[in-house]
């Protein structure tokens, strides 16, 4: 992991602590950063669970980040032999964004991971009905909760949807 260099993730982690120890969830409305709920909340529940430790500030984003990586190789194992898979793992993890993004509560490594279960949520929705169709409109809208640019991830997914039940 990267020390923590952007502001913006420090502050996350000190609105987490915060509402964790006070209950006022209104500390989410402060600004555009701590409105990034679905990663603002979630590290909140890690604090819960670990106490107010530095530590706990890498948890989440190492999680989203290891989360992404195995759907890419999981949705790609049948169209890359293993040589190409342990191709794709190492250009994930030395890849300079995604790579200074994992060790600090930033948008990336949780939009992607949100995006791609949210695309899988919606390929398993044609075989097995709309219960996944809401699990997908679930991801897609914790993507958004991210960032708003992760919303752009949802229009493959409606076109998709769309084209097929045509």
């Amino acid at each position: 992991t990267f020390p923590i260099e952007h502001g913006d993730a420090a502050r996350k982690y000190f609105i987490a602590a915060e509402i964790y120890r006070t209950c006022d969830w209104a500390l989410l409305l402060q600004d555009h950063q701590t409105m990034r709920w679905s990663h603002v909340v979630p590290q909140v529940l890690v604090t819960a669970i670990s106490g107010v430790r530095y530590e706990a500030v890498y948890f989440l984003p190492l999680l989203a980040f290891a989360l992404y990586s195995a759907l890419m190789v999981w949705m790609l194992r049948d169209r890359l032999d293993l040589r190409h898979q342990l191709v794709l793992l190492v250009v994930l993890f030395v890849e300079p964004t995604a790579l200074t993004h994992t060790g600090q509560l930033l948008n990336p490594p949780f939009g992607v991971a949100f995006s791609l279960l949210a695309v899988i949520a919606l390929l398993k929705s044609a075989d097995r009905g709309p219960v996944w169709l809401v699990v997908s409109a679930l991801m897609f809208f914790c993507a958004y909760g991210s960032h708003i640019t992760y919303v752009s991830f949802a229009a493959g997914g409606l076109l998709w949807l769309w084209l097929h039940e045509r």
